[in-house]
């Protein structure tokens, strides 16, 4: 208790005190308490230990979102948080060296983890800590002292030339084959694969513009058999959908509630829906909530036993159909993509088509997204006295309209948040 209350004065102290003053400091409170034993007088007084490594957590995160970190990389690294500090069972600024040693051990060993997984796990901690001890929030990071995991250097197999050919065999459609040309003459990833639309593909040239790991684009090439296969793949199809592969194609999900492998089926449509609702994190975010609860809801009742193989793929089929009329919304109503998703923020309270005509809700929906247009600037993402301007205009717009009605305040703030979304994006293209 004695190190624990040193510490605290020490992170207390950091503002007012230069290193050498700290130190100083330390050897004091160190010496005079050396005859003492303290306990804490009333653990209730103090702020509940949970909530603290809760906000401290949350504060970190906040700080990688702002840095430009995935949410899939951010989920990763609260997992990883969370599970140290509940394990552990302290205040995150009063954890120690031999703590976290004493954790990574047990979860090796409980685990049988490898020691990749470990050393992930060290370097998210790693910077956990050391962003802590930036921010003044504790004195030193306890991973300081924590080495690099030493891990075997493997080198990975690879398909031959007589296993592609095999797979191009194997092939019963024209999708198939496009697909397999495209990955295997672009080296690109399956994540990137399918988040290319039509019009970003450059046959003239046999290239095109992946957006890949850690929001980076990249020009990728293909060779000539990839350029016909693709063509003969989009000549054959009579849908009106945008993307290259696209996942509504009704003859490959047709595919797949027929696969025998029940549990492949489960993962490859898990897959392929969340890589259309993480498109719709960055685009629209009511229907990014929307579509992400629907499939969280199916993959936790199967989890839980509540739904067969063949049911949970029936509702991610179900859900597929779902985001394909998604798509076709914006045509019916007379709205581009991002008119749509202010449209969708605005009409998300379901109340809100009983005090306005549809035709009122898209005229509102087109004056706010020319207003944006009009007045984005490139001080938007720097500086807070232009989102603040940008903000002023929204509400003065949205009251011009008497929106929200009465009693509907909170729809405001979906609104801002779509906007301050649309905006982002377009100061990032």
């Amino acid at each position: 208790m004695n190190d624990e209350f040193v510490n605290d004065v020490l992170r207390d102290m950091l503002a007012y005190l230069d290193n050498g003053q700290a130190e100083q400091l330390r050897r004091v409170l160190k010496h005079n308490l050396s005859g003492y034993d303290l306990q804490r007088k009333d653990d209730s007084a103090i702020e509940d230990t949970d909530v603290e490594n809760a906000r401290l957590t949350g504060a970190f995160l906040s700080a990688k979102r702002i840095e430009g970190c995935s949410e899939k990389s951010l989920t990763y690294y609260r997992k990883t948080i969370e599970t140290m500090s509940e394990t552990i069972g302290k205040g995150i600024t009063h954890i120690t060296t031999n703590d976290l040693r004493s954790y990574l051990t047990d979860y090796q060993a409980e685990r049988k983890s490898s020691k990749v997984t470990i050393d992930n796990i060290r370097r998210i901690l790693s910077s956990f800590f050391s962003w802590l001890e930036d921010e003044d929030y504790i004195l030193k990071s306890p991973v300081r002292r924590i080495h690099k995991v030493k891990t075997a250097v493997t080198i990975k197999e690879t398909y031959t030339d007589e296993a592609l050919e095999t797979m191009r065999d194997h092939c019963d459609s024209l999708r198939d084959l496009a697909l397999i040309d495209m990955l295997a003459s672009t080296g690109m990833r399956v994540g990137e694969l399918v988040l290319l639309n039509r019009d970003d593909i450059n046959f003239e040239e046999r290239e095109c513009v992946v957006f890949g790991k850690g929001s980076k684009e990249r020009m990728v090439y293909f060779d000539a058999r990839t350029k016909i296969h693709l063509q003969n793949y989009l000549a054959q199809r009579t849908d009106s959908n945008n993307a290259l592969f696209s996942l509504f194609d009704p003859n490959f999900l047709e595919e797949i509630s027929k696969m025998k492998e029940k549990n492949l089926a489960i993962e490859l449509l898990k897959k392929l829906i969340a890589e259309q609702v993480s498109i719709y994190r960055r685009t629209n975010v009511v229907k990014s909530e929307k579509f992400s609860e629907i499939m969280q809801r199916a993959i936790n009742a199967y989890l839980n036993g509540m739904l067969t193989n063949e049911e949970v793929i029936a509702e991610m089929l179900k859900l597929a159909k779902q985001l394909a009329e998604a798509h076709k919304e914006g045509e019916k109503l007379g709205l581009t993509a991002d008119e749509l998703a202010f449209y969708d923020a605005l009409t998300k309270p379901q109340a809100i088509k009983d005090f306005y005509e549809n035709e009122e809700l898209i005229a509102i929906t087109k004056e706010l997204a020319d207003t944006l247009r009009k007045n984005k600037t490139i001080d938007w993402q720097r500086k807070e006295s232009a989102r603040a301007k940008m903000r002023t205009l929204i509400k003065h717009l949205l009251k011009k309209h008497k929106y929200p009605p009465e009693g509907m305040a909170d729809a405001v703030q979906t609104v801002m948040t779509q906007c301050e979304l649309w905006t982002d994006n377009v100061m990032e293209i």
